[in-house]
């Protein structure tokens, strides 16, 4: 059956809980969210440590969940599985999307998470992994035929370097292309046979389920379909609706004038304005937040999206900003939109250089953590001639100023030319080279943020 997910919880605490739960959508932080209200309503708080068990990444093996599931567990009480963010149950692959994700898993070094994307594209071609190492199998020109039929975008290029090195970690590991609908099937058959008393299986993605097992799947599971809030509505509408149940969630007390101005400054992304209320309920200690909190406290984040990103290059979160970017990828997939990132990245990164040259220059002292709006403006602003208009085209906020000048202070001048350098080389590349624009942008962040060892 299908459903939200409080009558899902409704139904768990009355008793009623059912063997298997899909939980769907493009929302990822709702659909976490929900993934871990289950969790929490499906087994009691003591049992956690030992019957709960998250799979990623090829570690969401159907076959291997269900087969532990139909066994009680060995230390009583029952056993609820994750497999988290994966394609069952889904309608087609976007194949070009499988191969890109598959390549920039393999450069950030992670070969388990580069060999679940390469073996679900394979297993869509209908290749093995021998036919995909050896270039006489399929020529280049017969991989970008089979990719870029779908997105235009896919060229093999330099592909090769990581392709063979990935086939051989999969054959090494006896890891095989799964054959289409055969793990689906097993769930059902374990969710129709019923599972031993307080054993549960949740399972996560973030494509539309595929109709052919819509029917099936609403006998015998419980179905949640959370949506990002970009595809349900106008942002002026469903803003204040968002903000209302962040507050309510978080405990926050907004006037209505500190709502309002709110809704002006944030995007309809739920993980973002959650963020943002935790923040205001640290600093608000029980009061009610006042528009000049909001003022102090909630960047612009309706100025580009692409400063969500870099913000969290900014403090040094590179797993979350390779996160973003994805996700603005997935949104925004043409070429086009990754030359836009990338002027924007390349931007930013100009204006760490120049707050940190403006640092030495006019002998600013920059302090971490929460910075009071009337400090920024003695502190930071107040010793420029020109207020900041200099380093970001017009006078700044007091947020946004402190977030530049902090990112400068956490990196030396060297280190800021370099990066600029990088970017600057991306933008060539990105006009002459036949990798995925995605890629190059990816392996550009990863070459200026990653941890030097």
């Amino acid at each position: 059956m299908a459903g939200d997910v409080r009558a899902a919880l409704d139904d768990i605490a009355k008793g009623r809980a059912r063997p298997l739960y899909i939980v769907n959508g493009d929302d990822h932080f709702l659909r976490h969210q929900w993934c871990k209200s289950l969790i929490e309503a499906l087994v009691p708080e003591a049992g956690r440590d030992t019957g709960v068990f998250v799979l990623d990444g090829p570690q969401a093996n159907a076959a291997a969940a269900v087969d532990d599931l139909r066994s009680p567990s060995l230390f009583g009480g029952g056993k609820t599985i994750w497999l988290k963010d994966t394609t069952l149950f889904c309608s087609g692959v976007d194949k070009a999307e499988l191969f890109t994700r598959a390549g920039e898993s393999w450069l950030q070094n992670k070969p388990e998470v580069a060999a679940r994307w390469f073996l679900r594209l394979l297993s869509a071609l209908k290749w093995t992994l021998e036919d995909a190492r050896s270039p006489g199998a399929h020529p280049d020109a017969e991989w970008e035929k089979a990719l870029g039929s779908e997105s235009g975008t896919v060229s093999l290029g330099q592909a090769r370097s990581w392709i063979e090195p990935l086939c051989a970690f999969c054959l090494d590991r006896e890891l095989s292309p799964p054959e289409p609908g055969v793990d689906e099937t097993l769930v059902l058959d374990a969710a129709a046979g019923g599972l031993p008393p307080g054993n549960h299986l949740i399972i996560s993605g973030d494509r539309k389920l595929d109709s052919a097992w819509a029917k099936p799947l609403a006998v015998h599971a419980v179905i949640l379909l959370c949506q990002s809030p970009v595809k349900e509505g106008k942002p002026e509408k469903i803003l204040p609706a968002l903000i209302a149940e962040a507050a309510q969630a978080e405990g926050v007390r907004l006037s209505g004038v500190a709502a309002k101005l709110m809704a002006g400054r944030v995007i309809p992304d739920r993980e973002l304005i959650y963020n943002e209320m935790r923040k205001l309920a640290l600093f608000a200690d029980g009061q009610e937040i006042q528009p000049s909190d909001i003022h102090d406290l909630v960047a612009d984040q309706q100025e580009d999206p692409a400063y969500k990103i870099a913000g969290n290059l900014a403090e040094n979160r590179l797993e979350d900003a390779l996160e973003m970017i994805a996700e603005f990828m997935f949104h925004h997939p043409k070429p086009g939109d990754v030359f836009m990132l990338s002027a924007t990245l390349e931007n930013e990164v100009r204006r760490w250089l120049m707050a940190r040259i403006a640092m030495r220059e006019f002998n600013i002292r920059v302090r971490m953590g929460f910075w009071p709006a009337d400090q920024v403006r003695e502190e930071i602003l107040g010793r420029m001639p020109d207020g900041g208009e200099s380093i970001f085209g017009k006078r700044p906020s007091e947020f946004r100023a402190a977030k530049v000048f902090q990112a400068a202070a956490n990196r030396d001048e060297d280190e800021l030319i370099r990066m600029l350098a990088e970017f600057q080389r991306l933008d060539r590349r990105l006009k002459s080279s036949r990798l995925p624009p995605r890629l190059l942008l990816e392996q550009t962040v990863l070459n200026c943020f990653a941890p030097r060892g």
